[in-house]
């Protein structure tokens, strides 16, 4: 069967998308290790990046333009770089002791300070106008993120809580887990569309 055959199922069959994934699995997990600094593979190891890779390749499988083994390859590897280095970010960042910050007690206000996460750009709008608005369109947003999402954003972004707790309730890696957080985020933003744009024009 040629490529553009194994293409053409893989469009209508998840079992023949996966069978393309798995004979792509052995390229794409050598572009991670190679990428993958040891200090923190204690923390996310190249099977956490390459199982994201493939849920996010599943997902946007309608997007793949190219007509070559050798192109999905490249696809898929772009796709696994891109999750990997959101999550070494995000690790670094928790080493400088960024990610620690307090958590109001008011859930208006940690939805609020969510949303102006997600708009990158965006003015500072003001909490005492928007504060119920606010809450209550990213409260629904996050409601339909799927499960391990919507638990990671539920608990870091909004409860405080630390990572490495979410993360063995979900049973992933923490770095595994900020990865989810950093696919939820662009979810929601996608989600949130026009009212990002209303939110971060509002002052």
């Amino acid at each position: 069967m040629s490529f553009a055959d194994q293409l053409h199922a893989a469009r209508g069959d998840s079992t023949a998308l996966g069978d393309l994934l798995e004979r792509a699995a052995p390229a794409v997990r050598r572009a991670i290790c190679a990428d993958l600094p040891r200090r923190w593979r204690h923390l996310l190891t190249p099977e956490d990046v390459l199982q994201d890779a493939f849920v996010d390749a599943f997902h946007d499988f309608a997007r793949f333009a190219g007509d070559s083994p050798a192109a999905f390859q490249r696809w898929l590897i772009r796709i696994a770089k891109r999750n990997l280095l959101d999550a070494l970010r995000l690790l670094e960042t928790e080493k400088r002791g960024g990610a620690r910050r307090a958590v109001t007690a008011n859930p208006h206000d940690s939805s609020v300070d969510l949303l102006q996460a997600l708009i990158a750009g965006g003015t500072r709008p003001s909490r005492a106008a928007i504060r119920a608005e606010a809450a209550a369109t990213v409260q629904s947003a996050v409601a339909a993120l799927p499960g391990p999402y919507r638990k990671v954003v539920e608990g870091y972004d909004l409860a405080g809580r630390d990572m490495a707790d979410i993360a063995a309730e979900i049973g992933r890696t923490r770095g595994a887990a900020y990865m989810l957080r950093a696919r939820a985020h662009r979810l929601l933003r996608k989600q949130l569309g026009a009212s990002a744009g209303f939110f971060s024009s509002s002052a």
